[in-house]
């Protein structure tokens, strides 16, 4: 249990109660321990072996760092984030303080060593020096300080049909660009902030097995996937979200324990046809967006409120397809999900949604790649976030407003909702710099994000990118409210 003082009100953070572990998944978790000690040895001893003096005697004139296996690579970088705009207080009206939003120096170091008959390990860790300034309101939360990831780490087996793999894995479900409803897998981090989408993803403890017959060379694919925990994405939540009698903190990311309600399972089946693909999928386990529940209020000085956090239960249907024709490539993904409700606290009961992404992609005169995008989400039975009773008038104005919050973060606050994202890059061939933007625009209720970019390649190990995003709409809803982290940033990178 964790406290925090805000506004003149104690608030406590509860973690939700866990249930002991069966047989079945004491194995399940043996076996992705052993991949990922595994993958984790694997890792030592390919620093121990790039690091020996005989790798450290060769030098190449055009490299910082000394000759490397080819089997290792990384990068290190320093990002620095500005913000467009002097955070105001939306209550008071009074201006704070110009300052830094982020600045980062970060190193990636990826290892994919192989031992022969099929036996090979996967390893990628992260080591990030952070100053941040979370500008909420004018008063700001600065965090500082060094943060070590280990963001994948699995042993893997392949060989004739089978590839199979046992640890720590990011496994990215979805043909759409940025917008994944058959992502059930994945989880992001929110917290930091990268000139890339894919930098924000870790792992979960998996095993995962594919098949494909005659010997891989059928076109027909074979996925199954067990995850021992199920990943916990996060949010941005500001105050203009929570409202101003309301701070809510997450409860714990990273249980110790594995438990039957904490797995998922998914299966999929693939197909690679002449020019067109497509898979189905199911998927049975968690949501990874935390949404908070009340638990309790004390009225004596300072007032007292209990929040948790929670990750419903789902099962959902997808698929995807991409169809190629001439210089144009079509792409479609689509879910339908049923959320299990298990408090008040959601603003929807017993909901079945429907999540569906068209695109299209043309390159012109082989300089010009465009992706369009229209994104749409329907609810079947829908309630809105206020329609809950309580017991008494101070629960029930905490409880309104964690249904409104909860509704925001999940995108769950209209019955139906579209949108429409566009991607423009300029790639002349020969040419180092690379110009991009890219726009997601919610029609209801007229929010989105606007991202221009140039990404310009010094050399070959070098690259440099320069780029903004801006969150604009109402400063009441989940984009919106993100008005603050609006900022211009640059990312110097060094890659080997």
């Amino acid at each position: 249990m964790q406290s925090r003082t805000w506004g003149g009100a104690k608030f406590v953070v509860l973690k939700s109660g866990e249930r002991t572990s069966t047989a079945v998944s004491a194995l399940f978790a043996v076996a992705v321990a052993l991949g990922t000690v595994a993958a984790t040895v694997v890792i030592a001893t390919s620093l121990a072996i790039a690091a020996s003096p005989a790798s450290a005697a060769t030098k190449s004139s055009k490299s910082l760092l000394p000759k490397l296996p080819s089997w290792v690579k990384g990068r290190i970088a320093y990002g620095l984030w500005l913000p467009t705009q002097i955070p105001t207080d939306q209550t008071t009206g009074l201006t704070g303080d110009y300052k830094v939003l982020q600045s980062d120096l970060s190193s990636w170091l990826e290892l994919d060593p192989e031992f022969g008959t099929g036996f090979s390990a996967h390893g990628k860790g992260t080591l990030d020096a952070i100053f941040q300034t979370t500008v909420m309101t004018t008063s700001e939360t600065v965090k500082t300080g060094v943060r070590a990831t280990f963001r994948e780490g699995y042993g893997q087996y392949s060989k004739g049909s089978w590839d199979v793999r046992a640890g720590r894995q990011i496994i990215p479900w979805g043909k759409s660009d940025g917008i994944n409803p058959t992502d059930f897998l994945g989880a992001k981090t929110a917290y930091l902030l990268w000139t890339d989408e894919e930098s924000k993803r870790f792992g979960s403890d998996s095993v995962s097995a594919n098949f494909v017959p005659a010997g891989g060379s059928s076109p027909w694919g074979f996925t199954v996937v067990g995850t021992a925990i199920y990943p916990r994405s996060s949010a941005l939540i500001t105050k203009e979200i929570t409202g101003n009698s309301v701070q809510i903190y997450e409860g714990d990311r990273n249980p110790d324990a594995v438990s039957s309600q904490r797995g998922e399972l998914a299966a999929k089946v693939s197909y690679f046809g002449n020019g067109f693909d497509f898979d189905f999928i199911a998927f049975t386990g968690r949501r990874h967006l935390p949404q908070y529940a009340f638990k309790s209020v004390t009225l004596s000085p300072p007032v007292q409120v209990g929040v948790e956090s929670r990750y419903e239960q789902i099962q959902a249907l997808g698929a995807n397809a991409s169809y190629n024709w001439n210089d144009w490539q079509l792409r479609e993904e689509i879910a339908l999900t049923h959320q299990i409700s298990e408090e008040l606290y959601n603003p929807l009961i017993l909901p079945v949604y429907l999540d569906s992404v068209l695109g299209v992609e043309r390159l012109f005169s082989n300089k010009i790649r465009a992706q369009g995008q229209w994104i749409y989400r329907y609810f079947t039975h829908f309630v809105t976030p206020t329609s809950g009773a309580a017991t008494d008038p101070i629960q029930g104005q905490f409880l309104d407003q964690l249904r409104h919050t909860n509704a925001l973060i999940q995108g769950m606050l209209y019955k139906d909702r579209h949108a429409f994202s566009l991607r423009v890059s300029y790639e002349r061939e020969g040419s180092d710099v690379v110009p991009e933007v890219f726009l997601l625009s919610y029609l209801n209720p007229g929010e989105g994000i606007l991202q221009p970019k140039v990404t310009m390649s010094i050399k070959t190990s070098w690259k440099l990118a320069l780029g903004a995003i801006f969150f604009y709409g109402p400063g009441d809803q989940a984009i919106g409210a993100l008005n603050s982290y609006s900022s211009v940033y640059g990312e110097l990178r060094y890659l080997f």
